[in-house]
């Protein structure tokens, strides 16, 4: 995905950025699908653990248990079986349904876990609350939720592509790289070559954010392809491999 309108990490170089906005939605499990923001991808976040919710102001019973979202776990009543995040960010005792993860959902409540997850490609998945990777299944980033502390796991499905043709379905999308999957459909950005980025699809088409972490800003570099299917403007400039699959960047001179 992981800002997320959601998702994705750099996990193939570290020169290009490490994240993507993918999801579309911007509220997360209080009555919308959620919105990733993986700028703050990987981040070290410590575990909540177990939160007495009777201090918290989300409309829960003052005598409900402590829930914990990431196992979730502590929550006794059939009604408000899903430990999940409320309104004010704090765990809480809510509604769930039986919709498993990375199954499609409609609303929060659809879910027996986590949240309804907003993906790019137009349907929402169930996705669990995470605090890094390792609660993630493999291949998946944590991603921040845009507004809140907490994050989740990118279950969302990306339409992959290729730079050089330009082959995304949805016209208000372009091809990226700088993903998990590789080369992938992401809503368009608007930064030109030069400006400073965050995130992949923070450029125009046909750029990348390149040197961006989640500690430092990127700055926007035409894509390439080292096998020369796809040649940088400046003849005499060398296309600099980032992803290993072929795809590159052009240095400015």
């Amino acid at each position: 995905m992981c800002r997320i309108h959601l998702l994705v990490v750099l996990a193939l170089a570290t020169t290009v950025a490490c994240s993507s906005k993918t999801a579309s939605t911007d509220a997360a499990d209080s009555g919308a699908t959620g919105t990733l923001d993986d700028a703050a991808t990987g981040s070290d976040t410590e575990d909540p653990g177990p939160v007495d919710v009777s201090k918290s102001d989300t409309k829960v019973d003052a005598g409900k248990p402590a829930c914990n979202p990431l196992q979730n776990t502590g929550c006794t009543d059939p009604a408000l079986p899903k430990c999940a995040y409320g309104d004010d960010g704090k765990p809480a005792c809510q509604k769930g349904g039986t919709v498993k993860l990375g199954e499609v959902c409609s609303n929060p409540d659809d879910c027996a876990e986590g949240l309804c997850l907003g993906c790019p490609t137009g349907k929402n998945v169930c996705s669990n609350f995470c605090i890094s990777e390792a609660n993630c299944a493999k291949g998946q980033t944590c991603n921040q939720i845009t507004g809140q502390k907490y994050k989740v796991c990118d279950w969302c499905s990306y339409e992959t592509c290729k730079v050089e043709t330009v082959t995304c379905k949805d016209p208000k999308q372009a091809c990226y790289i700088g993903t998990p999957n590789g080369a992938v459909c992401l809503d368009k950005g608007s930064l030109v070559e030069g400006d400073t980025c965050s995130l992949p699809n923070d450029c125009e088409p046909g750029l990348a954010c390149i040197g961006a972490d989640t500690t430092a800003k990127g700055v926007c570099r035409t894509i390439c392809r080292v096998d020369g299917k796809l040649d940088c403007p400046n003849v005499t400039v060398k296309c600099e491999n980032v992803d290993g699959q072929g795809y590159g960047f052009c240095p400015k001179l």
